[in-house]
Parts: C-alpha cells; sequence; structure tokens
C-alpha cells in the first residue's frame, strides 16, 4: 500500500544573511525575537500547506503553545511581520492566517520529486475568500493541489521494489508434451531433414516414459558400495589388529615413554562414551599430549655425606662441650 501524499516538509532554507524582519526583530525584542522568527517558520513547514488561522481562540492557543511564546508579545511580532511583508497582510489583517510567501517559494525544490505540487498563494487567497467557516481544515486545499506533470510519482518517501514474475514457457524450451500432434509431426519433419528415422504418432513423450529406465536397486549388481558397519576411518576400535598394533607402536614411541598406554587409552574412551565422542587416533594423540608423566626417582644418586668440620660440630654436641 503506497504511502498517502506529503504536503508538508522536513526542513527550510535559513539563510546567514540578516533579512529586514529578523533584524527589527532581533532589535526590538533581541533573542526573543529570534526564537519567535525560527519557531515560525518551523510551525508552518510542518503545517499541511504551510498555513495556519488563528481566528479561533482554540488555534490561536494552540499555535502561540507551540512557538513558545506568549500571546500579546506574539501578535505584536506577527503585526510586525505583516508591515514588512513577511507574512502575507491581507489574509493576516482579514483572516488572522499566517503564510508566508518567501517561505513557499523556498520549498518548491522539495516538492520537484512529489506527485503533487506545492500550494499557491492564489489558490490559498481563494479558498478564504469563498470560506467563511472555520479554514483550519485543508482537506479542500489538499484535493484541488495540482498534480506535478515534471514527474513519474518519484516520491522519495516510497520506493517500491518491481517483482518481475517468471514466466514458465514451456513450448520456447522445446519440451514435447505427450498427446500433442503437433510436436509429433514437428519432430517428424526435423528428423527427415536430419536423416533420421520418424516417429510414431502415437508415441507417448510424457515424462511418464522415462519411469522405465534402470535405476539403482538395493540388491544385486547396481547395489551401491556402502561402508561397513563400524568401519569408521580413525576410530580406534578394541580387538582389531590394526588398532592394536598402531597402540603397540605408540607404546614404544621414546615421547610417551612412562606413560600406560593402555590405561590411558581406556580412560580416553570413557570420556568419549560420557560426551558422545568418537574415540578416534587423532584425539587419543591429543590426550597422551596432554597426559601428565609420573615422577621418577632416580636410583642412582647416592646421599651425600656431611662435611668433615660439620662431623667435629656434631662430635663435640654429643660430648657435651658445647
Amino acid at each position: 500500500m503506497a504511502r498517502p501524499e506529503r504536503h508538508d516538509v522536513d526542513y527550510f532554507p535559513f539563510y546567514v544573511k540578516d533579512g529586514r524582519t529578523l533584524f527589527i526583530l532581533e532589535s526590538k525584542y533581541g533573542c526573543m525575537g529570534t526564537g519567535f522568527f525560527t519557531n515560525v517558520m518551523r510551525f508552518l513547514c510542518q503545517t499541511p500547506d504551510h498555513h495556519f488561522c488563528i481566528q479561533d481562540d482554540a488555534d490561536r492557543l494552540f499555535f502561540f503553545s507551540k512557538v513558545k511564546c506568549d500571546e500579546e508579545s506574539g501578535m505584536d511580532m506577527l503585526n510586525l511581520m505583516a508591515k514588512t511583508g513577511k507574512i502575507l497582510p491581507s489574509l493576516w489583517h482579514s483572516h488572522k492566517v499566517i503564510v508566508c510567501p518567501d517561505l513557499i517559494e523556498s520549498l518548491k525544490d522539495a516538492y520537484k520529486r512529489r506527485c503533487n505540487e506545492i500550494i499557491t498563494l492564489d489558490k490559498i487567497i481563494e479558498f478564504y475568500q469563498n470560506s467563511c467557516n472555520n479554514p483550519h481544515t485543508t482537506e479542500f486545499l489538499q484535493e484541488e493541489c495540482p498534480k506535478n506533470e515534471n514527474n513519474s510519482c518519484k516520491n522519495p518517501q516510497t520506493k517500491l521494489k518491481e517483482t518481475k514474475l517468471k514466466e514458465t514457457k514451456v513450448e520456447e524450451r522445446g519440451v514435447i508434451r505427450g498427446g500433442n500432434n503437433d510436436n509429433v509431426s514437428a519432430l517428424n519433419e526435423n528428423s527427415s531433414l536430419c536423416g533420421l528415422e520418424p516417429a510414431p504418432a502415437s508415441q507417448n513423450f510424457d515424462d511418464d516414459s522415462f519411469s522405465n529406465q534402470k535405476k539403482p536397486t538395493t540388491n544385486g549388481e547396481n547395489e551401491p558400495n556402502k561402508p561397513k558397519a563400524g568401519a569408521k576411518k580413525g576410530v580406534i576400535t578394541p580387538g582389531n589388529a590394526d588398532d592394536e598394533a598402531w597402540l603397540a607402536q605408540l607404546k614404544v614411541n621414546p615421547a610417551y615413554k612412562g606413560l600406560d598406554i593402555e590405561a590411558c587409552f581406556w580412560k580416553m574412551k570413557a570420556w568419549c562414551d560420557a560426551n558422545g565422542k568418537e574415540p578416534t587416533r587423532r584425539r587419543f594423540v591429543n590426550w597422551l599430549n596432554r597426559e601428565e608423566r609420573p615422577l621418577q626417582i632416580s636410583s642412582s644418586r647416592k646421599p651425600v655425606p656431611p662435611a668433615p668440620r660439620e662431623m667435629d660440630a656434631i662430635a663435640r654436641i654429643l660430648r657435651g662441650e658445647e
């Protein structure tokens, strides 16, 4: 579902050079004049069709609450803006409508890629001159707003991706369906040109005709080779001759001297069973590399006898001389 047309904007150009209206507001009201001028422009940008009528009390309270200004100072500054021509004097004095011609002119670039064009001053003036009711509702203006003919609805807020459906064209792919005599006749014509024997008209070219081809069976010569159960590559199986010979090579390996290979294997086997792992050769080698070797005390080392000086001191102590 496409988004509705927008009649507001998210930004407005704020020029660095001071204009006549802003200069007078700053000179008379200081920073409050600058803030009021900026908030009025922001309010008009967010309002549909960029104009607002404060003739009604509720609308007037809402406006001054949005621009953060008291009513007395705000009305004084709006009258000043009407004198300088920043807001349209005719609509302000007759209907208390706040509309800035310079702002509408500067916002035209924001509507270039939209389906709807920006509202014109003539349309706003015509609406308030022909209407005696509360002009806060802008449905009439939005309906009468002209369409932008310079683009093809390239609204930047609405990005729709085109979905291209793939059409299945069986005849173009050359697939011949069964029961189609035209296809069989075309096949016979092509076969005669190539010197081949034409196909009979009763021949069925359905996909089911290929179902009688030989398929691999579970028994006989066409049975695929399946690995035998328990013959997983690299898994150590107790009682297997190759695995037993491989374990025997580990026992005489100098790198694992002092380790009980048999006990280490069964420790790893118990760990694999508890954790759902396979006791592979690679895992067992890693297990041996992390295994701590038992401490070995060398029997060739003899205790060192005490020195003669220490022996004399011990003898004097025993004799009671010291």
